[in-house]
């Protein structure tokens, strides 16, 4: 059989403690004794927001009697009696419908539970800072739930008001994390300590603004809370703040006076959050508050071109981030959106002093290297473009990387796309510098062997050395054998001088010249590719 305490504790919780015959069980049980959910009979009822019943508790206690009268608990109302200084009206409830119900149970009530003290019967004593197994009093459970009028009796009672939890939490902590504006406000008039810290030395304003509560923010700010304080990891509230996004929060803070470049314990500020958090709005109100874009560790141009966010990327571009710094893979910003294909991305970094020909510090792959490793054929036109823009800008198309042999049009090879070494190849890019030297494999083999055989016969008419390469009389590519064993076609051959003559610009010159579009197109091998 369940002791009284768990009895009347499973009636608070089902709310029907009104009930005759658990009121008259109130009178026996200890009221401070835990249950086996590890809360007290006052901590469930105050977090469940009984008021009623929290208020005749404690007025039926001797050790709060004198100090207690019920008629000066906010929300009590007697017919034809004053209210007193803490009366609250019940919201969407009329004076009359409080005076029923006041008048009804909550007056069989007060008579019940005070009928002991006329009898000679050990009356009902209880402890308002009596901590359940998780540190907390009563008042926590009500300021956790923004019952205003449970903290004031509880507070008239003699609740402790900074009483902290087992994780360092006081009341006023807990109602700043809920959002519970009249409970903030209820503790902040009793003199709650606005700047006590949690066991991770987080404050209420660090709640407040971590979870976008600005009322209560504006609040703990005019009651004295220092808007710098910092966490266990070094964190601000506006650190925190910019973290979860909240941007009206992150005005108001400095509207206040907070530091904008602040660093947590690894040296990111809150600019870095935003940018990772790829919010270019909060961002921009760091960046125009004076927020620093240039700490070299962070990486935050990286950040956004990798997120492939272009109003980011220009964000930090004109607040002087550096264009050409690498990450701790070697990359620089360029390399990464040309991995991506962002053409827009490739043009602004260009257009802000990006090197198209600075290499990976560990490969040595550079932005084309990527683009034709990475890219797709179906996306051939987007990589003609980036091939375009990067030649604007003095990229070169025949660049290798750290390996000997190893150029862009290989990697397209490779990497099976034969659309994007058609481009390549078209634009100007050398045949003859397309094989790794460390094996024998050329990129007319690997071309054939992949089964490209419109590339390959690209690149044979287009000037690869027949001179380097063996080719097997037997071989069932007798086009091969053929072309390899016949003269050149005269059309060949002068396509071949122009182009030699040209180099990697062929395109950009054919395209200023005065030349029939048919004759251009021959040049640049466009009857050739597929």
């Amino acid at each position: 059989m369940e002791n009284a305490e768990e009895v009347i504790y499973l009636a608070v919780s089902n709310g029907e403690w009104m009930d005759e015959k658990s009121l008259q069980l109130i009178k026996s049980v200890d009221i401070n004794k835990l249950c086996r959910s590890g809360m007290t009979i006052l901590g469930r009822a105050a977090q469940l927001g009984l008021f009623l019943f929290v208020k005749q508790v404690l007025h039926s206690s001797l050790q709060y009697k004198a100090n207690f009268p019920l008629t000066k608990c906010r929300g009590h109302r007697r017919p034809h009696h004053s209210t007193g200084g803490f009366a609250r009206k019940h919201p969407g409830t009329s004076s009359s419908e409080d005076d029923d119900f006041f008048d009804g149970k909550c007056m069989s009530l007060c008579k019940l539970m005070e009928a002991p003290l006329g009898i000679g019967l050990d009356p009902i004593v209880c402890d308002v800072n009596v901590s359940d197994s998780y540190g907390r009093t009563a008042l926590h459970y009500a300021a956790e739930q923004g019952h205003a009028d449970i903290i004031d009796v509880l507070l008239v009672a003699g609740s402790f008001v900074n009483a902290m939890d087992f994780e360092g939490m006081t009341p006023l902590y807990l109602a700043s994390a809920r959002g519970n504006t009249e409970a903030v406000q209820a503790l902040v008039q009793h003199s709650a300590n606005i700047n006590l810290r949690a066991t991770d030395k987080s404050t209420p304003l660090h709640s407040a603004a971590s979870r976008g509560q600005i009322e209560i923010l504006k609040i703990l700010i005019n009651h004295g809370s220092k808007v710098d304080t910092l966490d266990y990891s070094d964190r601000s509230p506006l650190y925190v703040a910019a973290q979860r996004g909240h941007k009206d929060v992150v005005e108001v803070l400095l509207l206040k006076g907070a530091k904008v470049n602040l660093e947590e314990i690894h040296g990111y500020t809150a600019l870095c959050e935003a940018v990772w958090q790829n919010n270019t709005d909060m961002a921009e109100l760091l960046v125009s508050r004076g927020a620093r874009v240039t700490t070299q560790s962070h990486m935050l141009l990286h950040c956004a071109v990798t997120q492939g966010n272009t109003a980011m990327a220009r964000l930090l571009l004109n607040a002087r981030s550096v264009p050409n710094l690498r990450d701790d893979h070697g990359n620089t910003p360029l390399i990464l959106a040309a991995k991506q294909g962002h053409l827009a991305m490739v043009e602004l970094l260009l257009e802000h002093g990006a090197n198209p020909n600075y290499p990976n510090a560990l490969s040595g792959v550079h932005p084309i290297h990527e683009a034709a490793q990475c890219m797709n054929d179906e996306d051939v036109h987007v990589f003609d473009q980036i091939l375009e823009t990067l030649q604007k800008y003095g990229g070169r198309l025949n660049i290798e990387s750290f390996t000997p042999g190893d150029t862009p049009l290989l990697r397209a090879v490779v990497h099976h796309h034969p659309e994007l070494a058609a481009a390549l190849f078209s634009r100007g890019a050398d045949p003859n510098l397309s094989s790794l030297y460390s094996c024998p494999v050329d990129i007319l083999t690997l071309a054939i062997r992949n089964g490209y055989t419109a590339f390959a016969k690209m690149l044979v008419r287009g000037g690869l050395d027949f001179n380097r390469i063996r080719v097997d009389p037997e071989s069932s590519n007798q086009w091969l054998v053929q072309y390899k064993s016949s003269p050149q076609p005269l059309l060949d051959a002068c396509r071949l001088v122009i182009r030699r003559q040209l180099g990697e610009h062929v395109t950009q010159k054919i395209a200023h010249s005065a030349l029939p579009e048919h004759l251009r197109r021959t040049i640049l091998l466009k009857q050739c590719i597929r």
